[in-house]
């Protein structure tokens, strides 16, 4: 591992338990080097994060003034952008309560709730699932959106507030309010209609649903039941893994809501959970990768880590190097490097895989977004 990356996870791990003094011995080092790490950070989305561990750094190893208000200029703009998303995506829920619907946020806006400055997370598009409230529902029996789903009303919804909603793929829609664009949920996963994938999706649908949320601060969003958002972070980690590579972000995901929750947490269950899903081995890697690198202090007895340190130490070194992402407006070529580069990670990370190797091949193909496929769970 190299002092970039050594120093970028210290400071991240600062931020987890609070104990700075970690990365003095890693300091001071030269300006290349800061904005090597900061280019690694903007990489993996954890900018606001590593700002928040170097203002608390002894004035004598700080980074030089041109770059530190250059990374404070990209926090406030990262505060003010969450805060623009934040104020729009609470104008959807809002429209939706008065529909009837609760509006669940999965992953982005949810899990910077666990955040210490939750305006530091990063965000993307907004995730929702939509539940119909069934008190709501009763009382508008016979009336026209009675016997509708919250994935329904939720498309309806966005145009009765200025926004327009397009078909994304069988798993969600894209709806566009004020430049925000919302993926809307049918369903949790891309299942991709195998066995395996059903049973998962089952599992993610059935522990949103029987466990209520928690309202998002004083806001009609709400983030769901913490049983939920394990199971999902970590199917969703994996996903990305085995498919072109995380980022740290994921990892600190994992990180904070073990540090918020995991007193909290039925791990029975949800290790059994884990099991059935194939996640089991992947779940165990990511908290190892927690407790040893990001400051992650266990409390609870029932959590396990990884025996196979060296594979622990392989996940952490390819989520840190570079790998081949989709871009927009994709060459031929691109396209072609990046399919066999997901079918080689595939190959060599299979004992983390969650379906065999021919069918992950073969999914990658039959439902990527260029087929438009249209499946239920049925």
């Amino acid at each position: 591992m190299t002092k970039v990356q050594q120093l970028l996870l210290a400071l991240l791990a600062a931020t987890v338990d609070q104990k700075i003094d970690r990365c003095k011995p890693l300091l001071p080092v030269d300006e290349s080097t800061w904005t090597s790490l900061l280019d690694l950070a903007a990489k993996h989305g954890v900018t606001g994060l590593v700002f928040s561990a170097v203002e608390r750094l002894p004035k004598a190893v700080l980074p030089p003034m041109d770059q530190l208000m250059e990374l404070l200029g990209q926090v406030e703009y990262q505060k003010t952008h969450y805060q623009s998303q934040f104020e729009t995506a609470q104008k959807f829920a809002k429209a939706l309560k008065a529909n009837g619907v609760e509006m669940n946020v999965l992953k982005e806006i949810s899990f910077s709730t666990y955040y210490d400055q939750p305006a530091l997370r990063e965000c993307g598009d907004c995730d929702c699932y939509l539940s119909v409230v069934k008190k709501v529902k009763e009382d508008r029996e016979g009336k026209e959106k009675a016997g509708s789903t919250g994935f329904e009303i939720g498309n309806s919804t966005i145009e009765e507030i200025g926004g327009r909603g397009e078909f994304g793929s069988y798993k969600l829609s894209h709806l566009y309010l004020d430049s925000l664009m919302f993926e809307n949920h049918h369903y949790v996963t891309d299942f991709n209609g195998t066995k395996q994938g059903k049973v998962i999706e089952l599992l993610l649908e059935k522990a949103i649903d029987s466990a209520s949320g928690t309202p998002i601060g004083k806001s009609d969003m709400v983030r769901p039941c913490t049983f939920f958002n394990a199971l999902h972070l970590i199917r969703h980690a994996q996903g990305n893994f085995l498919l072109e590579g995380m980022t740290l972000r994921m990892i600190y995901d994992w990180a904070v809501l073990l540090r918020a929750e995991q007193n909290n947490l039925e791990w029975k269950q949800l290790y059994a959970d884990f099991e059935t899903c194939g996640l089991r081995l992947f779940v165990d890697i990511m908290t190892s990768i927690c407790v040893e690198y990001l400051g992650v202090k266990l409390t609870c007895k029932d959590i396990t880590l990884c025996r196979n340190k060296a594979l622990v130490e392989e996940v952490l070194a390819d989520t840190m190097a570079d790998t081949i992402h989709m871009e927009q407006n994709e060459s031929v070529g691109h396209k072609v490097l990046r399919i066999l580069s997901r079918y080689k990670r595939i190959w060599h990370y299979r004992a983390l895989a969650i379906e065999s190797v021919p069918m992950m091949m073969w999914n990658s193909l039959a439902y990527s977004s260029y087929m438009k496929r249209d499946i239920t769970l049925d």
